[in-house]
């Protein structure tokens, strides 16, 4: 078997227009809540003005991200489409995709209360990113609850 981890907008409740539209809910089986250890850091685009997260691994005891971990179903067209939503960028003038350094996939361990730990994939943040260099995206700050949904949701309450 196959799994992912996503921890921020590949989340079905966050983006779940995303998940109707890529028919992703046809690939990904959520198996519950579960948790990496890392770091969330948020991040947002200025030419966009779009708030993500991006999630560093690390080994640093009581660092730990939240999120849903997923059985893959045919994941070869699965990442297809991840792959496009979180490794590329649309020009805006051409619709053309292009390769951004932004993110890479990961494989990480990932602990689920009172069952075996797995292997998944995701997608980790590149903190040497050249698209990060350039000043397009910058780093908003730490979200120190490792929960970017709850995070997210308190930012946008106040």
């Amino acid at each position: 078997k196959e799994y992912f981890f996503a921890y921020g907008t590949l989340q079905p409740s966050s983006n779940l227009k995303y998940f109707e539209e890529n028919e992703l809910s046809k690939y990904l089986i959520p198996l519950g809540k579960a948790q990496v250890k890392g770091v969330i850091v948020h991040l947002r685009n200025l030419k966009l003005s779009i708030d993500y997260p991006g999630m560093i691994l690390t080994d640093e005891a009581g660092n730990h991200v939240e999120g849903t971990l997923f059985e893959v179903h045919e994941p070869e067209v699965t990442y297809k489409i991840m792959d496009a939503h979180e490794l590329f960028t649309t020009e805006p003038s051409s619709s053309t995709l292009i390769p951004i350094d932004l993110f890479e996939k990961k494989e990480v361990i990932v602990e689920r209360q009172n069952l075996p730990p797995v292997r998944a994939s995701t997608y980790a943040f590149n903190p040497s990113s050249k698209f990060l260099a350039s000043g397009a995206v910058v780093k908003v700050g730490a979200v120190e609850s490792g929960d970017w949904l709850g995070y997210i949701k308190k930012e946008q309450s106040l």
